[in-house]
């Protein structure tokens, strides 16, 4: 009798039938062999630790080591295997992997991912399905993707060892000992852990820094590499993360799901909303270390320490003159373009900057915002408002006081 080789299930595998007769007491899974079985047990060891100095040379169970990451295997063949993680792994396009390796052959066409094998690249495939929904309810059953379903939280999964990792954080078996939060498996654990001992064995080659996860040295390695593989299908621009081409997208569909409580206002990113809420908290948490004054903002905090340090990063590649801001660069190099983007509606005469423009709307309005005090004259600019102190009443220096009338100017 022909059985179903993938069903772990005892009541499908009748004891008359041999080819799957040894069952694994921890997890329910069989093999056809005792050996086999007994390969497997060792998965379920306590020698969860990739360090040599924890794993005593008399465990055969892993005895190859990856010189790379420390990651341990039971077989040369596995050690092998993932190797290619570290060879190749920075690049997605074809024409950068030679046909000869074959390590990774099976690309997909959605998001450039590859696998080693068909089946992989299949398995990977159900991220992109249109049917996303973990709830049973919604999932009829003859739909067997994902038929183990957690009695906790209904959660469903694709395969028993999936579902089998997620009860582990029902039941708390990968407890962390600092925070209480709960794990799938030791290996997510043990990289949970390092927020709180603050290890980051991952160092980037090109700067130096280190990370805690692979996968966040391989998305910061896409800063220096350019590479961007994440791309709009509605403007083609294109990102080094999916998250932010999630954020992206938000421009194109107008979703703004965030929220102010206290004005009501809406923000396309959660960060956008932290921000906006100083406003009304009066928050400012950056502080400059040699003057005591705060910032509700990281940037303008970084744009004020130069005014301690004489930095002028932005430079004109022009005259050489340096600024201290981006914005201050913007407007110097109109000087030497001579745009003019600010134009006056009522009598298109255009000013390289707004200021200039508010200045000059005053000769149409017949704004006079600058009085002095001593005899009640009135000026439109500062610096008529000046020379006339200095002449007519010998005052350096004078603050004007503000006041906003029509009238002939001087």
């Amino acid at each position: 009798m022909k059985t179903e080789a993938d069903s772990n299930d005892i009541t499908e595998h009748p004891h008359d039938d041999k080819s799957r007769s040894y069952r694994c007491a921890v997890c329910d899974k069989r093999y056809k062999t005792k050996g086999r079985l007994a390969t497997h047990m060792n998965v379920h060891t306590e020698y969860d630790s990739n360090d040599i100095t924890e794993r005593p040379y008399t465990d055969k169970s892993r005895p190859y080591r990856c010189a790379v990451c420390d990651k341990r295997y039971k077989t040369k063949g596995h050690l092998a295997t993932h190797m290619n993680v570290h060879t190749y792994e920075d690049s997605n396009d074809i024409t950068e992997r030679p046909y000869t390796d074959k390590s990774r052959p099976y690309r997909c066409a959605v998001c450039d991912k590859r696998y080693k094998t068909n089946g992989r690249l299949a398995t990977h495939m159900n991220v992109h399905t249109e049917d996303d929904s973990n709830d049973i309810t919604e999932r009829p059953y003859t739909d067997k993707s994902r038929p183990h379903v957690c009695t906790m939280c209904a959660k469903s999964y694709r395969t028993k060892c999936e579902l089998t990792k997620h009860m582990n954080v029902h039941t708390g078996k990968f407890k962390c000992t600092e925070c209480g939060r709960c794990a799938k498996d030791s290996v997510t654990l043990k990289i949970h852990s390092r927020i709180h001992s603050g290890e980051k064995p991952f160092e980037c080659s090109v700067c130096g820094k280190k990370f805690r996860q692979a996968s966040q040295l391989a998305t910061h390695g896409r800063i220096h590499n350019g590479e961007k593989p994440f791309q709009c299908h509605v403007c083609d621009k294109a990102f080094s993360q999916l998250g932010t081409l999630s954020k992206h997208m938000r421009v194109h569909t107008g979703d703004r799901p965030y929220n102010c409580h206290v004005c009501s206002k809406t923000f396309s990113d959660c960060g956008h909303l932290g921000k906006h809420m100083r406003i009304h908290t009066g928050e400012k948490p950056f502080k400059c270390p040699m003057c005591d004054k705060a910032f509700s903002e990281s940037g303008n905090l970084n744009y004020h320490m130069r005014i301690h340090t004489g930095e002028k990063p932005f430079k004109c590649h022009v005259c050489d003159k340096a600024f201290c801001q981006t914005i201050h660069l913007v407007k110097h190099m109109r000087v030497h373009t001579g745009e003019k983007p600010f134009k006056c509606f009522m009598c298109d005469k255009a000013f390289s900057e707004s200021g200039s423009l508010s200045v000059h709307m005053r000769v149409h309005t017949g704004e006079k915002p600058f009085k002095c005090f001593l005899c009640n004259k009135l000026f439109r600019h500062s610096g008529n408002f000046n020379l006339h102190t200095r002449t007519a009443h010998s005052i350096e220096d004078w603050e004007p006081k503000f006041h906003i009338h029509a009238g002939a100017d001087l």
